[in-house]
């Protein structure tokens, strides 16, 4: 059985040596001349010391195991979210829990707010499914938040490396790089047209190990950065095709990306894969849907969702699974006939 819990304010009132009724004045935000300021400073100590938050549901969970789990992702519009998010929320009501998701909409800041906030929802546990696209900023912040929540008892789980000291699910991005840009080069293209959204740290080693792999073999390749969506697909189409040498076949970062792109190049005359293959990163329902469909890379992210649920209610705190991304066949990706 869990035997984790989160601190009471019976905890805090113990340590500050007050009673519990003080400790709960001390911790409001304006505690007035109710208490004597040294003893609100012992009392936020000794909050601080245990990882105490306020309790939002106003119940007692000792000796309980929470029964819900919190989800962060980056923009609910984005199939590569929707994926993460049906996964998650079928594996908890698997396992009889509650998820609660948060969409912070590519936001750092909001992700720094939804995590406080569902902490004070005394969720079980967290998964992070992709930030904002400044993973910078908020860095120290975020990481010294999720230490606290560790501390209080709430498991904490990524669904990519993101260097905050906390474990993670996923594949290897390099490998992810490597398997992009090894399909086009087997296809005999060898000018490569590559366009991702703003850099993170998966996109960034996915990006560097697709240049290098291009790089090694002598082709040359165009690098477009844009966003993540279809009109990011669209402009690059736009800027890559006024090249004097365009490329002939297109790696995006999405697949939103590459539906734009697709589409645009229709709109512009050329055929999709006759003129220029296009492939993407993340084999989604949009990925599948699209005409041709898109040949992509799957990263695993059903998998990885329903293994950080897992992981989060689990007590082996060292069940994570090594996940591969495979490579997902589509009719948009073509041999390459003759040089033009």
């Amino acid at each position: 059985m869990d035997t984790r819990r989160y601190p009471t304010l019976a905890d805090i009132a113990e340590r500050a040596q007050v009673s519990v009724a003080t400790a709960g004045r001390a911790l409001q935000e304006n505690p007035k001349n109710l208490v004597r300021p040294e003893v609100v400073e012992r009392v936020r100590d000794a909050a601080r010391e245990f990882g105490y938050v306020p309790n939002a549901v106003a119940r007692s969970l000792r000796g309980a195991s929470p029964a819900t789990v919190g989800l962060i992702i980056g923009d609910m519009l984005d199939p590569y979210f929707g994926q993460i998010g049906a996964a998650v929320t079928e594996e908890a009501n698997s396992l009889s829990k509650l998820a609660l998701v948060a969409n912070i909409q590519r936001d750092p800041l909001r992700e720094l707010e939804w995590c406080e906030r569902l902490w004070r929802q005394r969720v079980g546990g967290l998964i992070l499914a992709g930030g904002g696209f400044d993973q910078n900023t908020y860095q120290a912040e975020l990481k010294d938040l999720l230490e606290r929540m560790i501390r209080s008892g709430t498991r904490v789980i990524a669904l990519s490396h993101r260097n905050l000291g906390i474990p993670y699910i996923s594949v290897d991005n390099s490998q992810v790089g490597r398997l992009a840009a090894h399909r086009v080069l087997h296809a005999g293209h060898r000018r490569v047209g590559l366009v991702f959204g703003p850099e993170s740290l998966a996109t960034r080693e996915r990006v560097v190990a697709i240049e290098d792999h291009l790089d090694r073999r002598g082709a040359s390749w165009t690098m477009v950065s844009r966003g993540y969506n279809a009109s990011a697909g669209a402009e690059a189409a736009d800027v890559f095709m006024q090249s004097p040498q365009p490329p002939t076949a297109i790696i995006a970062g999405s697949d939103s990306i590459a539906v734009g792109c697709q589409q645009r190049l229709y709109e512009l005359g050329y055929r999709v894969p006759t003129d220029v293959s296009v492939t993407s990163i993340g084999a989604t329902v949009l990925g599948r849907m699209a005409t041709p469909r898109i040949a992509s890379v799957d990263l695993k992210t059903t998998e990885a969702g329903r293994a950080a649920v897992r992981h989060l209610f689990s007590d082996d705190s060292d069940d994570l699974p090594s996940l591969s991304a495979e490579l997902v066949e589509g009719s948009s990706l073509g041999l390459l006939a003759a040089e033009r």
